[in-house]
Protein backbone atom coordinates (compact mmCIF):
# COMPACT_ATOMS: atom_id res chain seq x y z
CA UNK A 1 0.00 0.00 0.00
CA UNK A 2 1.06 3.18 -0.83
CA UNK A 3 0.68 5.46 1.97
CA UNK A 4 1.10 8.96 0.81
CA UNK A 5 -1.14 8.25 -2.01
CA UNK A 6 -3.78 6.76 0.41
CA UNK A 7 -3.59 9.71 2.80
CA UNK A 8 -3.61 12.02 0.02
CA UNK A 9 -7.06 10.34 -1.40
CA UNK A 10 -8.36 10.49 1.56
CA UNK A 11 -7.75 13.95 2.36
CA UNK A 12 -9.71 14.91 -1.50
CA UNK A 13 -12.36 12.99 -0.45
CA UNK A 14 -12.84 14.47 2.73
CA UNK A 15 -12.57 18.05 1.41
CA UNK A 16 -14.85 16.99 -1.68
CA UNK A 17 -17.56 15.90 1.15
CA UNK A 18 -17.24 19.23 3.77
CA UNK A 19 -17.33 21.52 0.61
CA UNK A 20 -20.02 19.91 -0.68
CA UNK A 21 -22.24 20.16 2.87
CA UNK A 22 -20.93 23.28 3.31
CA UNK A 23 -22.06 25.02 0.01
CA UNK A 24 -25.62 23.66 0.56
CA UNK A 25 -25.66 24.66 4.22
CA UNK A 26 -24.67 27.93 3.09
CA UNK A 27 -27.03 28.46 0.76
CA UNK A 28 -30.00 26.95 2.22
CA UNK A 29 -30.21 27.60 5.82
CA UNK A 30 -29.33 31.53 6.48
CA UNK A 31 -29.16 31.38 10.46
CA UNK A 32 -26.06 29.77 11.05
CA UNK A 33 -23.62 30.14 14.45
CA UNK A 34 -21.21 27.28 14.36
CA UNK A 35 -20.13 25.11 12.37
CA UNK A 36 -17.87 21.95 13.44
CA UNK A 37 -16.17 19.16 11.15
CA UNK A 38 -15.14 16.01 13.21
CA UNK A 39 -13.93 12.47 13.86
CA UNK A 40 -14.08 10.01 16.65
CA UNK A 41 -10.78 9.50 18.64
CA UNK A 42 -10.35 6.38 16.32
CA UNK A 43 -10.45 8.28 13.78
CA UNK A 44 -13.14 5.53 11.79
CA UNK A 45 -15.77 8.28 12.05
CA UNK A 46 -16.13 11.71 10.45
CA UNK A 47 -18.97 13.85 10.78
CA UNK A 48 -20.32 17.62 10.35
CA UNK A 49 -22.60 19.50 12.74
CA UNK A 50 -24.09 23.00 12.83
CA UNK A 51 -26.26 25.50 14.92
CA UNK A 52 -28.15 28.28 14.48
CA UNK A 53 -28.35 31.58 16.43
CA UNK A 54 -32.37 30.82 16.28
CA UNK A 55 -31.51 27.23 18.90
CA UNK A 56 -29.29 29.03 20.65
CA UNK A 57 -31.54 31.58 21.64
CA UNK A 58 -33.90 29.20 23.08
CA UNK A 59 -31.77 27.56 25.10
CA UNK A 60 -30.73 30.22 26.04
CA UNK A 61 -34.23 31.82 27.90
CA UNK A 62 -34.32 27.92 29.51
CA UNK A 63 -30.73 27.73 31.35
CA UNK A 64 -29.03 30.40 33.74
CA UNK A 65 -26.45 32.19 32.36
CA UNK A 66 -23.25 30.42 33.78
CA UNK A 67 -24.50 27.34 31.58
CA UNK A 68 -24.21 29.40 27.96
CA UNK A 69 -20.87 28.75 27.06
CA UNK A 70 -21.68 25.04 27.27
CA UNK A 71 -24.60 25.12 25.31
CA UNK A 72 -23.23 27.32 22.87
CA UNK A 73 -19.69 25.54 21.88
CA UNK A 74 -20.20 21.66 22.80
CA UNK A 75 -21.41 20.00 19.82
CA UNK A 76 -23.61 17.67 21.92
CA UNK A 77 -25.85 20.69 22.72
CA UNK A 78 -26.66 21.83 19.05
CA UNK A 79 -29.88 20.86 17.06
CA UNK A 80 -28.20 19.59 14.24
CA UNK A 81 -25.34 16.88 15.39
CA UNK A 82 -24.19 14.35 12.56
CA UNK A 83 -25.86 16.64 9.87
CA UNK A 84 -25.89 14.18 6.85
CA UNK A 85 -24.15 11.58 8.21
CA UNK A 86 -24.79 9.56 4.59
CA UNK A 87 -22.53 11.52 3.00
CA UNK A 88 -19.35 10.06 4.78
CA UNK A 89 -20.37 6.48 4.63
CA UNK A 90 -18.45 5.71 1.72
CA UNK A 91 -15.31 7.42 3.26
CA UNK A 92 -15.65 5.83 6.94
CA UNK A 93 -16.09 2.54 4.79
CA UNK A 94 -12.69 3.03 3.29
CA UNK A 95 -10.85 4.12 6.43
CA UNK A 96 -12.22 0.77 8.14
CA UNK A 97 -10.37 -1.11 5.21
CA UNK A 98 -7.57 0.99 5.11
CA UNK A 99 -7.30 0.59 8.93
CA UNK A 100 -7.30 -3.09 8.43
CA UNK A 101 -4.26 -3.38 6.03
CA UNK A 102 -2.54 -1.35 8.02
CA UNK A 103 -2.17 -3.55 10.71
CA UNK A 104 -1.69 -5.96 8.53
CA UNK A 105 1.92 -4.16 7.56
CA UNK A 106 2.91 -4.36 10.93
CA UNK A 107 2.35 -0.50 11.56
CA UNK A 108 2.56 0.71 15.18
CA UNK A 109 -0.44 2.44 17.05
CA UNK A 110 1.48 5.35 17.11
CA UNK A 111 2.09 5.37 13.28
CA UNK A 112 -1.60 4.66 12.40
CA UNK A 113 -2.31 7.49 14.88
CA UNK A 114 -0.13 9.67 12.76
CA UNK A 115 -1.46 8.96 9.39
CA UNK A 116 -5.08 9.70 10.55
CA UNK A 117 -4.17 12.61 12.54
CA UNK A 118 -2.68 14.01 9.22
CA UNK A 119 -5.58 13.30 7.32
CA UNK A 120 -8.43 14.98 9.99
CA UNK A 121 -6.30 18.06 10.61
CA UNK A 122 -5.75 18.54 6.69
CA UNK A 123 -9.24 17.71 5.63
CA UNK A 124 -10.63 19.50 8.27
CA UNK A 125 -9.72 22.92 10.00
CA UNK A 126 -8.06 23.75 6.57
CA UNK A 127 -10.65 23.22 4.53
CA UNK A 128 -13.30 24.62 6.92
CA UNK A 129 -11.00 28.20 7.29
CA UNK A 130 -10.75 27.94 3.40
CA UNK A 131 -13.96 27.62 2.56
CA UNK A 132 -15.42 29.93 4.92
CA UNK A 133 -13.14 32.66 4.34
CA UNK A 134 -13.80 32.19 0.76
CA UNK A 135 -17.49 33.39 1.21
CA UNK A 136 -16.30 36.36 3.25
CA UNK A 137 -16.70 34.54 6.66
CA UNK A 138 -14.77 33.51 9.21
CA UNK A 139 -13.43 30.26 10.96
CA UNK A 140 -12.25 30.38 14.55
CA UNK A 141 -10.83 26.55 14.67
CA UNK A 142 -11.02 25.72 18.36
CA UNK A 143 -10.18 29.54 19.57
CA UNK A 144 -7.33 29.34 17.01
CA UNK A 145 -7.30 33.69 16.44
CA UNK A 146 -7.31 34.70 13.78
CA UNK A 147 -8.95 32.34 11.64
CA UNK A 148 -6.96 29.65 9.96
Amino acid sequence: MDLEQEKNQLVEDLSDIYKALLNKLIHKYKDINSIAIHCDSGFSAFGFSWNSNDYLEKKKEKFPESDWLIIKYSVSEWNNIFYEYEAFNDINEKIEEIFDELYDEDLTDEQITQFFSEIALCSGQLILATVLESWYLTSDSFGAKPAL
